[in-house]
């Protein structure tokens, strides 16, 4: 539970618009919930960038360099292999719990760099999206021109 003086941020938005929907990103880069945050009534966002070896590809901005070119589902270390399933069991999982704890959950940003294949991008993509509508989580899109 938060302290009073801690709450002020959500205190002043409600003084304003009590009905105002406030979200505060996860730890983490979003990718993290926090549970302590429910007891203020806000959402929270999380992000799709995972796996990022897909989402950063060649990334400029980003320490990628030496990566192999990706595929989707990813395969990386000997009998390793990055899915659907795995993205379920990090991405969505830890954030239904949250969910079912009564905070709000969006994807706050995603999407790849466009130096990811654009087969890879859109099947990583198209797994990302039907988890995220699976969970009810709206979502918005990094660098839609790309």
């Amino acid at each position: 539970m938060f302290e009073p003086s801690k709450n002020r941020l959500v205190e002043a938005i409600r003084a304003e618009d009590a009905e105002r929907l406030i979200i505060a990103d996860g730890l983490r880069w979003g990718t993290r919930p926090v549970p302590s945050l429910v007891s203020l009534g806000i959402a929270q966002s999380t992000r799709g960038y995972e796996p990022m070896q897909i989402s950063h590809y060649k990334a400029a901005w980003f320490r990628s360099e030496g990566w192999p070119e990706p595929t989707w589902p990813l395969h990386l270390k000997e009998g390793e292999v990055y899915d659907k399933e795995l993205l379920r069991k990090n991405r969505i999982q830890p954030w239904k719990a949250l969910e079912n704890k009564g905070s709000g959950v969006h994807v706050g940003e995603w999407g790849a760099y466009n130096r990811t294949p654009h087969s890879v991008a859109l099947a990583w993509m198209k797994d990302c999206l039907d988890l995220w509508k699976e969970a009810g989580w709206g979502w918005a899109m990094w660098n839609f021109r790309g």
